[in-house]
């Protein structure tokens, strides 16, 4: 998987670091830099926190996953 640009700038945007962001989600930074990098898919879960936390839709973040 390439790595998630939309993510990466929504979580610069966001004021937050990646680490800020994974603990605010209840993750580990080095799987937050995982699924940033396109190393890891994210959880449906991870993906609603994410957008949650971020103020942005799951599916703007994450355009090919499979919404449910």
């Amino acid at each position: 998987m390439p790595i998630n640009l939309t993510l990466k700038i929504a979580i610069l945007e966001s004021g937050l670091s990646q680490q800020e962001v994974a603990k605010a989600i209840g993750i580990h930074e080095s799987r937050m830099s995982q699924i940033v990098n396109g190393w890891r898919e994210s959880t449906d879960a991870e993906r609603k926190a994410l957008a949650r936390l971020l103020k942005r839709k799951a599916t703007d973040l994450f355009p090919l996953a499979i919404a449910s």
